[in-house]
């Protein structure tokens, strides 16, 4: 991961459950994987390289609200290397967009304008 970017609700919007993210996004992308446990991971390591010293059940109780967190892949080319968005949706929270190498964010810049237009969203980060 060489970076991440947020989209939030423009002002007029408000915040879309996660469910209805993905509808959006598959309306939009010709592909769209949605991964429930891969997002839990990321979210779990995102909290232990916060508190490193977590046990697991103070690590537990940070999950549980994020329970109907997904990962979510969309892309119009599924054999593209770069051409795709990877994004932590969780409830109420802002969508992470995580970028995986140097030139991921240019290459997939045209993706994250139609994603964030079509949910009504602006980029923060």
């Amino acid at each position: 991961m060489v970076g991440v970017v947020s989209l939030v609700p423009n002002k007029a919007s408000s915040w879309l459950d996660v469910a209805t993210v993905v509808q959006h996004a598959s309306d939009e992308f010709e592909c769209v994987v949605v991964d429930h446990a891969r997002a839990m991971r990321y979210l779990a390591d995102q909290i232990v390289s916060v508190t490193p010293n977590i046990d697991q059940q103070t690590a537990d109780g940070y999950l549980q609200p994020l329970v109907d967190s997904v990962e979510m892949i969309c892309t119009d080319d599924r054999s593209s290397e770069d051409q795709f968005l990877r994004c932590i949706l969780m409830p109420e929270r802002p969508i992470e967009v995580v970028y995986h190498f140097e030139g991921h964010r240019e290459s997939a810049a045209d993706l994250l304008e139609r994603f964030a237009h079509v949910l009504g969203y602006s980029l923060v980060g």
